[in-house]
């Protein structure tokens, strides 16, 4: 907010005229159009318009591999999350867009996230002779240089409990045995799998490609995330990955990587569960404290 009320009316023309330039834009026509009648209208609408430097010159540096220097604990009191419950999120740094690692780990993020999953029943397994996890869910989110993968679930918080222990169980059933058997066993996902998620991705895409507004929408992100080369080249990168690119992707990026461990509960829930979350060794943020891994 201190920024933002900084800004002055020159800082915005300077970052429009730094940005907002041919070189660093790209232009999507979808719809009903006659491409040699467009191309003509567009050259005749924008060739006066002038490049400029180039925005991005020198590049901007990439979070490193991994994102941080030694595994991190860390807990967060959340005003907002329900009492009584707490979750545990594992979080690693992830490949970004440029790598083809990318779409891999996209098609793990949507087979592990299934509830008929190996990793997903392996959660829910624990969870029903423990009372413990529920609600497991995979995630990646791609960027240029900033992309994490991620594992979560939901425990439910007794005055027994020790979420502590529970954070820690949970990394190591995903890291130390799910992501370990992934990396190894060439068959951990059926191929039936690895292909029916392969074929939900592109259908997804397609069906957003049919409509001009998202066609339009859907390639600037694709873009923005990756240029021309993630727009042409994404499908292939999908179609070609199989059991052997995934399990290379659990190891180059869970079993070599170092993660953030957060647990997350109600402000209320904290004060009771802070010395045994201090003693394992968890940091407990504050806004002043917290960075990308929130």
């Amino acid at each position: 907010p201190d920024i933002r009320a900084a800004a002055t009316a020159q800082d915005l023309r300077a970052l429009a005229k730094s940005f907002l330039t041919p070189n660093n834009a790209f232009l999507v026509l979808a719809g009903a159009i006659e491409p040699e009648a467009a191309e003509g209208t567009i050259r005749e609408a924008f060739e006066q318009w002038k490049s400029g430097p180039d925005p991005w010159a020198p590049t901007r540096p990439t979070l490193p591999k991994p994102g941080v220097t030694r595994p991190t604990l860390a807990a967060l009191a959340d005003p907002d999350f329900p009492k009584g419950t707490a979750s545990v999120e594992m979080r690693f740094r992830g490949p970004d867009t440029a790598s083809p690692r990318s779409v891999q780990a996209e098609i793990w993020a949507r087979l592990a996230s299934d509830p008929a999953s190996r990793i997903s029943r392996a959660i829910a397994k624990q969870g029903a002779t423990s009372g413990g996890f529920s609600e497991f869910k995979a995630v990646y989110r791609a960027s240029r240089a900033l992309s994490w993968l991620s594992a979560s679930a939901i425990f439910p918080l007794s005055a027994k409990t020790n979420p502590a222990e529970s954070a820690i169980a949970f990394k190591e059933l995903v890291r130390g045995t799910e992501m370990y058997a992934m990396k190894s066993n060439p068959t951990y996902f059926p191929t039936k799998d690895i292909e029916a998620a392969k074929a939900s991705i592109i259908e997804a895409r397609s069906s957003r490609l049919v409509e001009p507004r998202e066609a339009t929408a859907l390639l600037a992100d694709e873009w923005i995330l990756g240029g021309k080369s993630r727009i042409l080249g994404r499908e292939a990168s999908l179609l070609s990955s199989s059991n052997k690119e995934l399990a290379g992707l659990a190891d180059e990026y869970f079993m070599k990587n170092l993660e953030v461990l957060i647990v997350r509960m109600n402000a209320q829930d904290m004060p009771a569960k802070r010395k045994a979350l201090e003693s394992y060794g968890f940091e407990i943020l504050t806004p002043e404290k917290a960075f990308w891994w929130l």
